[in-house]
């Protein structure tokens, strides 16, 4: 399992990579990450999650790949 998180909202170095990283290597995939609902939290597709700033924290990303 590979976890890869960023400190920044950029979707180019995140949800891009990530997409790009699943398309050169088949032996992985996403699995999504869910840990509820909130204002502060937006899923993709694929299940990655992005952590919107607010007043407690900065803005980042996460995405969870495991090899089949």
């Amino acid at each position: 399992t590979l976890v890869y998180s960023t400190c920044t909202l950029n979707q180019a170095e995140n949800e891009e990579n990530v997409r790009w990283f699943l398309e050169q290597h088949k032996d992985f995939e996403a699995v999504p990450i869910d840990i509820g609902a909130g204002d502060h939290l937006q899923y993709s597709p694929e299940g990655f999650l992005t952590f919107l700033p607010g007043k407690t924290m900065d803005g980042f990303f996460s995405s969870k790949l495991k090899r089949m």
